[in-house]
């Protein structure tokens, strides 16, 4: 039977600025929830990241710091953290935040109180630097036609991206006539929703999965998050929490890349798709037997 207080891991993966990172885990050790623990994973930063961090970190019993000397990108970053935090520390819960994030006190109160027997991942309340509420990354009560929508999306950028297109398209934009269209700003949540910058992993979503898919680099973690969910009939959910302040500026990839991160952004898009895209079709013992293991 689960203590009354169940433990919860906060991981944190840096890359190259570490300042977020210690900003991030001074408000983590905040909390006044008690059966708390931290794991920062050094992801190959490659600048003084890995001393400031063992400074920070080595003699503090609250965090756990991991190093990898590669940079093994988002997914893989986070396993290694995620297995720690099960592993050796014997969490229940994982949650994986962004380092660009301060988290108030009172979040993981709210968590614990989810009934999670058919739900593998939960969301907690995000806002920017300025209060406004942050949209979900993924929000659907079909995460299939979601795939879908996105994969028709990028094949689109992909088109727009090019040279000649990119000129026509940049030339119609400068004619056509923006409406302001009002909206709700009160959300509304479907089957699959995820906050791509702070989601916890609940103790039902390790009674099937180990990790997040690995074999993407950076970007449709989220997606793939979500599909892992519907292969095994659980979903996810969002609770109204005190709310997270992420500090990043929420982007979405934009039709007919214009700069060189745009550029980036969509190449890292494309190549994650298909490295995804031989997960869609396997059915759950496949993705079981292939990548509940360690490294894979």
């Amino acid at each position: 039977m689960m203590a009354q207080e169940p433990k919860i891991g906060t991981v944190v993966l840096n890359f190259r600025n570490y300042q977020e990172t210690l900003d991030c885990v001074a408000s983590l050790k905040q909390q006044s929830y008690s059966n708390h623990v931290i794991v920062v994973v050094e992801n190959g930063s490659g600048n003084e990241s890995e001393a400031v961090l063992h400074k920070a970190f080595d003699d503090d019993p609250s965090v756990a710091l991991i190093v990898s000397q590669k940079n093994l990108g988002f997914a893989k970053g986070n396993n290694l953290g995620i297995r720690h935090a099960r592993e050796k520390l014997g969490c229940d819960y994982v949650f994986v935040l962004n380092s660009d994030t301060i988290v108030p006190d009172g979040v993981f109160q709210e968590i614990v109180k989810v009934d999670f027997r058919e739900v593998g991942a939960i969301s907690p309340s995000v806002v920017d630097v300025e209060g406004n509420p942050s949209r979900p990354s993924e929000n659907s009560d079909d995460i299939l036609a979601r795939i879908q929508f996105l994969r028709k999306g990028l094949l689109l950028a992909r088109v727009l991206s090019l040279p000649i297109v990119r000129q026509l398209y940049g030339f119609y934009k400068k004619r056509i006539k923006r409406k302001t269209q009002v909206v709700s700003t009160r959300p509304t949540y479907g089957k699959y929703v995820l906050q791509g910058c702070s989601y916890f992993l609940t103790p039902t979503f390790f009674q099937y999965y180990t990790q997040l898919y690995p074999e993407t680099f950076l970007y449709w973690e989220e997606v793939n998050l979500l599909l892992y969910l519907y292969k095994v009939g659980l979903h996810s959910v969002a609770v109204e929490t005190p709310p997270i302040v992420h500090k990043g500026a929420q982007s979405t990839m934009t039709l007919g890349p214009e700069s060189k991160y745009d550029r980036r952004k969509l190449k890292f898009s494309l190549d994650s798709y298909r490295a995804s895209r031989p997960m869609f079709g396997m059915t759950y013992e496949e993705i079981k037997e292939r990548y509940n293991g360690g490294d894979g």
